[in-house]
């Protein structure tokens, strides 16, 4: 998943992660982090993704196990409830961010397409996050991205 922020810190990002980590026995790292930019409406964002950095912890995202119920690979990607548990304490940090988060998809009919969903605060977030699960996996048939972990929550 590829997040989006407004008005952000490496700081912030990073404090978000070590107090996730922290409390939930993981091992979140920020991959692929671009420093503040201007888009073309005028507004400075930073971009990043998360990563687990062991494959000992929780919020590993499986790979799709296809139509035949092939066996799923554990990856180094942060599942849904990763996600959440990691932008909830963010917004807890810093209320006043806007985020865009966005997951691409191959959803039947719809090609390759990046699914994306705002967040202006934290009862924003509260209220849509849990309604944020695009499909993935193969055109013909695919999977909710909730599904596709371990969490059991």
């Amino acid at each position: 998943m590829r997040i989006r922020v407004s008005r952000l810190s490496v700081g912030l990002v990073n404090m978000a992660a070590e107090s996730v980590n922290h409390n939930n026995d993981t091992s979140l790292k920020i991959n692929n982090y671009n420093e503040l930019y201007t888009t073309k409406k005028g507004v400075e964002v930073a971009t990043f993704t998360l990563r687990l950095d062991s494959s000992k912890h929780r919020y590993h995202r499986l790979s799709w196990g296809g139509p035949w119920g092939q066996h799923p690979r554990r990856l180094n990607a942060v599942c849904y409830h990763g996600h959440y548990a990691f932008l909830h304490k963010l917004f807890s940090l810093a209320d006043e961010l806007k985020i865009v988060c966005s997951i691409e998809s191959s959803a039947p009919f719809s090609g390759h397409k990046r699914n994306k969903i705002k967040y202006t605060s934290l009862d924003d977030f509260l209220d849509k996050a849990p309604d944020y699960n695009p499909n993935v996996g193969g055109t013909m048939v695919w999977e909710e991205y909730q599904n596709l972990c371990e969490c059991n929550e």
